[in-house]
């Protein structure tokens, strides 16, 4: 490759974070927005981001489910799944 195209390009990584910084990251952005509102209200703002984060774990297991077992027939040859 031309190194003039190449020095155009730039590599951006960014790895995963783990569960307990994106629990922290939500916590800081809800308790921030719930500063002015009650007590009661603020003291569930873990209560609400590990709920919150649960159902998308549970959420992504089951779409990435779906999807191999669609790739998995779909590969195989077994059944076609379009009408």
């Amino acid at each position: 490759m031309d190194p003039r195209f190449i020095s155009k390009l730039s590599i951006f990584n960014m790895s995963v974070p783990c569960d307990e910084t994106v629990k922290h990251i939500y916590r800081s952005i809800l308790a921030g927005h719930t500063g002015h509102f009650l007590e009661e209200i603020r003291t569930i703002v873990p209560v609400i981001v590990e709920a919150t984060l649960g159902l998308y774990k549970v959420r992504q297991s089951t779409v990435c489910s779906v999807i191999s077992v669609h790739l998995q027939l779909k590969y195989k040859g077994n059944v076609s799944l379009q009408k």
